[in-house]
């Protein structure tokens, strides 16, 4: 279904991932928390 091939882009070489939010999340930690450790696991900054 849908999840696979949403998978199926993120992981495949060239694979992209897109993060939407409204601008007043961005001052949220809570939401700021999230990002910056998803960015974490994307770089492999452990």
């Amino acid at each position: 279904g849908k999840p696979l091939l949403e998978i199926n882009r993120v992981l495949r070489p060239g694979g992209y991932f897109v993060w939407s939010a409204a601008p007043v999340y961005r001052n949220d930690p809570r939401h700021t928390n999230l990002w910056n450790g998803l960015l974490n696991i994307l770089f492999l900054k452990f």
